[in-house]
């Protein structure tokens, strides 16, 4: 053979075999792009940016017209379990299933079905912002945003109710412990869910003194070991002023007369829409949020919007996109 022939023969070998690899690693499901990378699966947002696939959920939206038992084949077909998650307010439904499975070929299953309109999986939040100051000397953003001057007006009312967002805050931190929110409808240990939430949630919130967590489905929502973003960030908002310890929060008020600070534990994009609809129905009045998040499905952002609509203030991170490729001054929440 030829050196010229054998030339063209590898050329296109490697086409074939490159083309075969990138084929193995994409994937095109309804109207979303995946990209799979050393065995993990992310979603593709239209600024190309990657949110990692976390298995074991997902969203489905049927038509209209769907029957129970299209229904009921979509679930025995594709191996879900309902959860007890009532549909949310754009007409989604939670399933469940097992987190061996590789979640893409899941959703090729539930889209083989035409009842099926949408189905979303579950993708991680980014975090922003992550605080480490420890002395008040060092928190150069309070004089930089005029917040000293607003203390000469008010230092924070214990009438204000903040639910932080994030990763879970430790309630029993030194410096914020004195401005947590305690449900006033809850009985801590009766093992009852005193305030029915499973009316308007579709299960149980049973004790949730503190907050709830998101993640787990239990009423501790403190952050795992390794989660300090969202203790840090309940410090900027609500920690204690002249008690003499750690950090001097925006509305930290004067010896435990401050905002109540709610811990809301999440981690991943389908539960940041559940605990904002926590926040609105329970008449909290400002939520605050240090991430991002894929809102594929505009569960994010109707929730927000009902919140707004119930006069509840959305305080949003700005300035750190964490790496991701959108200018600081375009508004980037819920979506990146």
């Amino acid at each position: 053979m030829m050196l010229r022939q054998r030339v063209i023969l590898l050329a296109t070998a490697l086409l074939v075999i490159a083309n075969t690899s990138w084929a193995q690693h994409t994937a095109q499901v309804g109207d979303q792009r995946y990209v799979k990378q050393d065995s993990q699966w992310y979603a593709l947002d239209p600024n190309g940016v990657e949110w990692e696939i976390v298995p074991g959920y997902v969203e489905i939206k049927f038509s209209s017209a769907a029957s129970a038992s299209q229904k009921e084949s979509v679930r025995r077909n594709a191996g879900l379990v309902r959860t007890q998650r009532t549909k949310n307010s754009l007409g989604y439904e939670r399933y469940a299933y097992d987190t061996s499975r590789d979640p893409v070929e899941v959703l090729q299953i539930i889209y083989q079905n035409a009842s099926v309109e949408k189905a979303i999986l579950n993708t991680r939040i980014r975090f922003l912002g992550s605080a480490n100051d420890t002395f008040y000397a060092e928190q150069w953003y309070l004089p930089r945003t005029g917040v000293q001057s607003a203390w000469d007006v008010t230092t924070g009312s214990s009438s204000v109710t903040i639910a932080v967002i994030d990763v879970g805050i430790d309630h029993g931190h030194e410096d914020l412990e004195a401005n947590m929110w305690q449900n006033p409808n809850e009985i801590p240990g009766d093992g009852i869910d005193n305030d029915n939430d499973f009316v308007w949630f579709g299960s149980p919130l049973i004790d949730d003194i503190y907050g709830w967590n998101f993640l787990d489905g239990d009423n501790d929502p403190r952050p795992g070991p390794a989660d300090a973003h969202g203790t840090a960030w309940a410090g900027i908002v609500s920690a204690t002023r002249n008690n003499g310890k750690g950090v001097a929060g925006v509305a930290g008020g004067e010896n435990g007369v401050g905002p109540n600070l709610v811990s809301l534990r999440t981690l991943y994009a389908l539960e940041v829409g559940d605990a904002i609809e926590y926040c609105w129905r329970k008449g909290v009045d400002v939520i605050s949020m240090s991430f991002k998040a894929d809102d594929q499905g505009g569960g994010i952002a109707a929730q927000l919007d009902s919140a707004y609509a119930h006069g509840v203030v959305l305080v949003a991170a700005a300035g750190n996109s964490g790496g991701l490729p959108r200018p600081f001054n375009q508004v980037s929440f819920p979506e990146a």
